[in-house]
């Protein structure tokens, strides 16, 4: 009986918790509370603080680290990944054109959905060609 009564109440003080951090969530929103501020919320010590702790602390450090903040290039990082293949497709078909090389570049006519391999990214002087980025 006394372990029922004791998961019972481990069960109540978790969704006190939970409750506990909705509110203040919704005072966050309200007030318009920085995320830096959220450590210092009364969850502090709770695995959600500490997750929020680590991923400002994460964000923190790429901010720092961000070599792309005053390049002229600065959004390509914030692109997906689809879309980062697609700008490379793109810059290799203008040069391709602005120098007279007979090419035809765009994954999106040469793959089809889901799958992996395929005509490549186009073609260029007749070639199949596959574009990558340096690792």
């Amino acid at each position: 009986m006394a372990s029922s009564q004791e998961n019972y109440a481990a069960k109540l003080e978790r969704e006190i918790l939970m409750l506990k951090q909705e509110i203040f969530m919704l005072k966050q929103e309200k007030n318009k509370t920085k995320p830096e501020e959220i450590t210092t919320a009364p969850l502090f010590g709770t695995v959600s603080a500490v997750l929020v702790s680590c991923i400002n602390n994460q964000k923190e450090k790429e901010e720092k680290a961000d070599v792309w903040k005053k390049s002229l290039y600065k959004y390509l990082c914030d692109l997906e990944s689809n879309n980062v293949g697609n700008v490379g497709e793109m810059l290799v078909q203008q040069i391709c054109e602005s120098q007279q090389i007979e090419s035809s570049i765009d994954g999106t006519k040469t793959k089809k959905k889901g799958e992996i391999k395929g005509a490549g990214d186009g073609l260029i002087k007749k070639k199949k060609s596959k574009l990558k980025r340096p690792e």
